[in-house]
């Protein structure tokens, strides 16, 4: 479900416009913050290696947290007897009814829970440090 492409799919619009919006909120490009950041390396960086780490990074963490969260649907919809597209619809849905059931299932979970929301918050107060600081420069 995950790995096997729908190739009768490619021809929709709104498959594209997904995934482009998925890479915009992933890396961020022309919101003006990578640029901001990258004003402050030397003259002579290799910005060419960091675009490649960076990019190459991105892409391998978005694979490894896709098999993480459709080996947990697939959990989910052999617990519900249900198929994959009728356990969680996309989008916020994911991160926080997929990772949250999931998390309840590990021991301590109100540690993982605490640690998976703290992590969101993290990520957001990160973001928007990176743009006040567009902003202020």
């Amino acid at each position: 479900f995950y790995i096997v492409p729908d190739f009768k799919h490619l021809g929709d619009a709104k498959l594209w416009r997904d995934a482009a919006n998925q890479i915009f909120y992933s890396l961020g490009p022309a919101w003006g913050g990578l640029i901001t950041l990258s004003s402050y390396s030397r003259f002579h960086h290799n910005a060419l290696r960091d675009t490649l780490i960076v990019g190459i990074g991105n892409c391998l963490t978005s694979l490894f947290a896709g098999f993480v969260i459709f080996s947990y649907l697939g959990h989910m919809a052999t617990q519900l007897h249900e198929k994959i597209e009728n356990v969680v619809t996309s989008g916020p849905g994911l991160a926080f009814i997929v990772y949250p059931e999931a998390v309840t299932q590990l021991p301590a979970p109100q540690f993982w829970s605490f640690l998976f929301f703290f992590m969101l918050i993290l990520l957001g107060l990160d973001s928007q440090f990176t743009m006040v600081e567009t902003v202020l420069t």
